[in-house]
């Protein structure tokens, strides 16, 4: 049988049934073995050439398995659609991968519909949405008793919590420093709707998505758990260059030393990071 028969009937057996894969590979094996036995009496024996069929049979098997569920081009496809749909398949996960995210935040770091200062003075609102920018703090979708709230209102709690920030106690420290946030929630009647601070959880943790992969190349290759991580610490310190240790060790692989750079003395989200990190397979580790 030559060559393009042969691959000719494995597509045709693909088609058809595990049957004629076993003809076509016992035949094959057959014929390499009458050819080689003519050529060289020591090459393997036909029960090894057999053999060597079933393993074949065995991959395309595992290989036919593998392709289940992987979308496959419908004939006339042209390379745009077929790239278009690379494009929605990696969209379908990086939304499940930031949905994800989003789930796990939530948990540790709860919605604040209501304006407040961080323990480091920042104004905040939402999940953990640091809004000392103007053009930030004043692009949200701000209501008022469920209306929207109008500029002036708008610009009247932007004063106040500026404001907040700079007031002294009588030591001349800061003086709204480790108040909790619900403290702050009588400030101001400024709210975020659910829907608008789950958009805006989902836009920045995008926004961050993007930034880890073009700042790690290897992102997508890193474990699960590995990425949940630097996607946490992008959305919390804004960049993770910041968090001393952490690019070395994750670089290094040096597993001790990552772990201390993870924990960052905010006690819900250390103990969550900490969750992620053992699940990171130990292969990975140098």
């Amino acid at each position: 049988m030559q060559s393009a028969d042969l691959a000719d009937s494995i597509n045709y057996d693909f088609a058809h049934g595990d049957d004629l894969i076993d003809e076509v590979l016992k035949e094959r094996a057959l014929t390499q073995n009458n050819q080689t036995l003519q050529s060289n009496p020591l090459q393997p024996s036909q029960t090894a050439l057999a053999r060597e069929a079933k393993n074949v049979r065995d991959a395309y098997r595992r290989d036919e398995e593998t392709d289940e569920n992987i979308p496959q081009p419908t004939d006339g496809e042209s390379d745009s659609a077929r790239s278009e749909n690379v494009r929605e398949n990696t969209q379908d996960n990086d939304n499940a991968f930031i949905k994800l995210m989003g789930e796990n935040l939530v948990k540790t770091e709860n919605m604040k519909s209501f304006i407040y200062l961080d323990k480091y003075g920042h104004i905040t609102a939402g999940i953990g949405k640091l809004l000392d920018n103007e053009t930030a703090f004043k692009s949200m979708n701000w209501e008022i008793d469920g209306r929207k709230a109008s500029k002036s209102e708008v610009n009247e709690a932007y004063n106040l919590f500026t404001s907040l920030q700079q007031e002294k106690d009588s030591e001349g420290k800061p003086k709204y420093r480790n108040y909790t946030a619900d403290y702050f929630k009588k400030f101001s009647k400024l709210r975020l709707s659910e829907d608008s601070m789950t958009k805006m959880l989902n836009e920045h943790l995008s926004n961050n998505l993007k930034q880890a992969r073009y700042e790690l190349k290897e992102f997508d290759s890193l474990p699960s758990p590995l990425r949940l991580i630097i996607l946490d610490f992008y959305y919390n310190k804004g960049n993770i260059k910041r968090q001393e240790g952490f690019i070395s060790s994750l670089k290094s692989r040096d597993k001790k030393a990552f772990k201390k750079a993870i924990i960052r003395g905010l006690p819900h989200r250390d103990k969550w990071a900490l969750e992620q990190f053992n699940q990171i397979p130990e292969s990975f580790w140098k």
